[in-house]
């Protein structure tokens, strides 16, 4: 990624859990899913998203923010 720093990814990787399938699905009905306009973000604006989300010590809703592109 060219968003992510390596201190970003360090912070992901840290995460004790990743987020469920199920986590994932529910997400998608949050305000924070329909403000940011992830559902047609690019990759790069959902790295952007998740970069602000660890920023403000938010790493698991960072994780829900990049899996919507998986």
């Amino acid at each position: 990624s060219t968003v992510l720093s390596a201190n970003d990814l360090g912070i992901l990787a840290n995460v004790e859990a990743m987020p469920t399938a199920e986590e994932v699905k529910n997400f998608n009905e949050t305000n924070l899913f329909t403000q940011h306009h992830i559902s047609v973000a690019t990759t790069e604006q959902l790295h952007t998203i998740a970069k602000l989300l660890l920023s403000k010590n938010m790493p698991k809703e960072a994780w829900l923010v990049l899996l919507q592109s998986s």
